[in-house]
């Protein structure tokens, strides 16, 4: 077989992996309350979305303003082998920009904020968890939940300049979920980053591990008295 043969077959495998993958990504389009308020008025409205690049694919999430103004994104790049390359999570009303960058067995992390700039480079951890694959690391580890066995993973947080270090795990002290569903509580494992962050709580389908409500704590921030500060939110999801 020929060089150009072989390339051609290898491009329209990965191509073929890729759109597998792209298809795998379920869209959904949730609604984000703050902690405890009524379901009226959405403060957040919360999509993901999936496209190919140059290099590999591109996962992301995005939170938009009631007015459609895009308040929050977060972006994973995987490349032809699906490997992650590149993590951003972006906040262009703060002008907040968190970067991971994978150096083989390290990881650069930078956080920018308006001119103010500064990086760590840190071992890479495994495995290292992001938003746009939440829903598939839930599936993976679906059984070991059920049964009430905790999972630990890891989570990049450029503003600290460190990978924090999470546990999910089973629940049943708590007011969420229903007979078709059970609750996993996910808290960080790291004393600095507890002080900013408190438990988080995800509503799972006991049959398919589909993620149908988030209530507790979360990466977006609101306004008050000049500074910007972490909020805890329900968030509701509906899958397209």
């Amino acid at each position: 077989m020929n060089c150009k043969l072989t390339m051609i077959l290898k491009t329209m495998v990965l191509l073929t992996v890729s759109l597998m993958l792209l298809n795998a990504q379920e869209r959904f389009e949730a609604e984000v309350y703050w902690q405890g308020s009524d379901r009226e008025s959405p403060v957040f409205i919360y999509k993901n979305d999936a496209d190919t690049t140059e290099a590999g694919i591109m996962l992301g999430q995005y939170y938009y303003e009631p007015n459609g103004t895009l308040f929050a994104s977060e972006e994973l790049f995987l490349n032809a082998e699906h490997e992650w390359e590149k993590h951003v999570i972006d906040f262009p009303v703060l002008e907040e920009r968190s970067e991971l960058f994978r150096k083989g067995d390290k990881v650069d992390l930078v956080f920018t904020k308006k001119e103010k700039r500064k990086e760590r480079t840190r071992d890479l951890e495994i495995p290292l968890l992001f938003g746009p694959v939440q829903q598939s690391f839930v599936r993976e580890n679906l059984d070991l939940l059920r049964s009430g066995e905790p999972v630990y993973f890891y989570v990049p947080a450029a503003e600290f300049s460190r990978l924090i270090q999470f546990k999910i795990e089973k629940t049943d002290n708590t007011p969420y979920g229903g007979e078709d569903t059970f609750v996993i509580v996910m808290n960080t494992r790291s004393i600095i980053l507890s002080w900013f962050l408190g438990d988080s709580y995800f509503v799972i389908d006991k049959d398919d591990g589909t993620i149908r409500e988030i209530h507790g704590s979360s990466v977006l921030k609101q306004e008050v008295n000049g500074k910007w500060e972490y909020i805890d939110v329900d968030i509701y999801f509906e899958y397209l």
